[in-house]
């Protein structure tokens, strides 16, 4: 039988376990943000389940528990990162938020990275784009996400088709990396 746990102290436990395995606090805090959104989507994958499985792998090396994420090459309102063999979800993490700020400066945004790791699902990154009304495409290895304010998910068919057209776009202007955030605003 399941309990219940208030998210303010599940993000601290879900911190404070990162920390104690290396992570500086700013990443661990990340981190910990982004397994509490996956987890309010309740399908029970690609979520809090995961936890562990990122917890062995930072103990076994894995993972980079200390990863400088680092600019290869910007233009205007593109970047493409390194993502040091950090965790995929501070690396999804860091790409959406400078998506982000890119597009609050140049009107568009996107931010590749490469050397990264498995970002649990893309829902949290469209969550936090959505909070700030940015319309959001998050691409992987796997099929995208599509957040338009709130008002559409999904990884249907044209989402794919949308998906395919723009790796297509990025791979001849940018150095081709995992996962692809696009923001507008």
């Amino acid at each position: 039988m399941g309990g219940q746990i208030k998210i303010e102290v599940l993000m601290e436990l879900l911190k404070d376990k990162l920390k104690a395995k290396g992570l500086p606090e700013d990443h661990a805090k990340a981190v910990a943000d982004v397994y509490v959104r996956a987890n309010y989507r309740g399908v029970g994958h690609h979520d809090i389940n995961d936890f562990l499985s990122r917890i062995k792998q930072l103990e076994k090396g894995q993972v980079n528990h200390a990863a400088n994420l680092s600019l290869r090459t910007e233009f205007g309102g593109l970047e493409s990162w390194d993502g040091d063999n950090g965790l995929g979800e501070l690396c999804a993490w860091h790409v959406t938020k400078r998506s982000m700020a890119l597009a609050k400066e140049h009107g568009i945004g996107f931010a590749t990275i490469a050397n990264s790791n498995h970002f649990l699902a893309a829902a949290p990154y469209s969550d936090i784009a959505d909070e700030e009304g940015f319309m959001t495409l998050i691409m992987s290895k796997s099929p995208s996400g599509v957040s338009l304010q709130g008002l559409i998910r999904t990884s249907s068919a044209i989402t794919l088709l949308v998906t395919q057209l723009a790796m297509a776009k990025s791979q001849s202007c940018l150095i081709y990396a995992q996962p692809i955030l696009l923001l507008v605003k």
